[in-house]
């Protein structure tokens, strides 16, 4: 789950785009990091966007097989809530993950685009929640996400989403 500012720049017929999302990522085996992922690329259209938004890697095995260097194609349409769909590629050392990323309902702008860009995934070290108490993982979250106040009883919440996620696939 992350929180996505977009900017798409029209320069006649095509412009650029560039954005920031900062959120957290987790993996089948419990293990959570937080990311900062900023993009550039070329668009056609123009607007602003912001909101939450939410990615699956279905073949990453790790939540570390998608830092570093990716590549996005996506298209927004927003006139007050948003609609944006979006394909990401990240690029690993030896090979990459396909995956994909959804705007959720907590989204608005005004515009309409479609980019193309390359990003790069800025990523802490991981940690697996299982090992460490939910009041750790509070701080873990507050520590290292932007303008967050997450209480013990939200990091739970969390916990309890990733569990039914993991569980659905």
């Amino acid at each position: 789950m992350q929180a996505e500012g977009r900017i798409v720049y029209p320069l006649g017929e095509f412009g650029f785009t560039t954005s920031i999302q900062a959120g957290i990522i987790f993996d089948a085996n419990f293990n959570v990091a937080a990311y900062t992922t900023p993009t550039l690329g070329g668009s056609s259209g123009g607007g602003y966007f912001s909101g939450v938004s939410v990615g699956y890697f279905p073949n990453a095995k790790s939540v570390s097989e998608v830092k570093g260097w990716g590549a996005n194609a996506g298209a927004i349409y927003a006139i007050g809530k948003s609609f944006a769909a979006e394909g990401n590629v990240a690029l690993g050392d030896s090979d990459f993950r396909l995956g994909g990323t959804l705007a959720t309902p907590i989204s608005a702008g005004y515009g309409g685009a479609g980019y193309a860009e390359f990003s790069y995934t800025f990523m802490t070290k991981p940690v697996n929640v299982l090992n460490m108490s939910i009041v750790n993982f509070a701080n873990f979250l507050n520590s290292n996400l932007p303008n967050s106040n997450y209480s013990p009883n939200d990091a739970l919440r969390i916990i309890q989403y990733m569990n039914n996620k993991i569980n659905q696939y």
